[in-house]
């Protein structure tokens, strides 16, 4: 009965779908790290989702190259990989998690795709580009990060979404990658397919990232996240300044202009004391009728 009260309840909250992905992550990584170099340069340009590959319709890449670490310290990349992913199915579930990350993956590597094809078409970029390496997680993974926008608070939403798609935008700015290119599509990925998952119920979904599990899992996503977008370009530390800009001005509230006070308010001279009183009565605002105030000051 305690292992039943106790235990079981904590089960159900492990994230079937993330631990699954993180098994295979880690055991490739950990293979990888012990062919040697000559073996992982073979088996990245194998696995990398570039022109050359996919135009030998080596379509296997797509799947093949989100198991494959090329950058950093393999227990890093799986940590933040698990962080990000464990928040994200929490929230929403194994299938939806795992959409918004096959989406993120698959339109990032897309339009890069594209991108390169017609560069190297053009004579704009180097045909070197054809066969360059692109492998890792971060596309599928920086769309899930996203798509978390509208499972936040109502406050939480705006300061992080500018937050990372500002991050996203100076990434391409300053590095001028294709990779910074293939974030910033993957992060509008995931803010698409949250956005559409949202609106597609009639009423307004309650925020589930909530106590104290949620919001550790998110802020290892978030610092992961900055690692993504924001460090290899330099601009990490714009986060935290786009963020309170972004807070300030939403909590900031215009002055409505155009509600004269009384005595600014015309009345003709002539008129007697139970007119005037009328139209004093009258020049106050209502509180219940300002959205039509403003409707015909306009």
């Amino acid at each position: 009965m305690t292992l039943q009260v106790h235990v079981l309840p904590r089960l159900r909250r492990v994230p079937p779908v993330t631990l699954a992905y993180l098994a295979a992550l880690t055991a490739v990584g950990v293979v990888l790290s012990l062919i040697g170099e000559r073996w992982q340069d073979v088996v990245v340009a194998a696995t990398s989702t570039n022109l050359h590959n996919l135009s030998q319709m080596h379509l296997s890449v797509l799947a093949s190259s989100v198991f494959v670490i090329n950058e950093g310290p393999v227990w890093f990349t799986c940590v933040g990989v698990g962080l990000t992913l464990a928040v994200a199915e929490l929230a929403w579930g194994g299938r939806r998690m795992l959409t918004t990350f096959v989406l993120g993956h698959l339109g990032a590597t897309t339009v890069v795709a594209v991108g390169l094809w017609v560069g190297i078409s053009s004579g704009w970029l180097p045909p070197i580009w054809e066969r360059a390496s692109d492998v890792g997680v971060s596309y599928g993974v920086f769309a899930v990060l996203t798509g978390l926008t509208f499972s936040l608070p109502r406050g939480w939403r705006i300061p992080w979404a500018a937050v990372w798609v500002t991050l996203a935008l100076q990434a391409v700015l300053i590095d001028r990658s294709f990779t910074s290119v293939g974030h910033l599509t993957a992060g509008l990925v995931g803010l698409s397919v949250a956005w559409w998952a949202m609106h597609r119920s009639a009423a307004e979904p309650t925020s589930k990232i909530t106590g104290w599990l949620p919001l550790t899992l998110l802020t290892g996503a978030a610092l992961f996240g900055l690692c993504i977008v924001g460090w290899g370009s330099g601009g990490w530390w714009s986060a935290p300044v786009m963020a309170m800009v972004v807070v300030l001005a939403s909590v900031m509230r215009p002055v409505q202009s155009g509600l004269l006070p009384l005595s600014c308010d015309p009345r003709p001279r002539d008129a007697s004391p139970t007119e005037q009183a009328a139209s004093a009565v009258d020049a106050v605002p209502d509180p219940t009728d300002r959205p039509f105030l403003a409707s015909r000051r306009q």
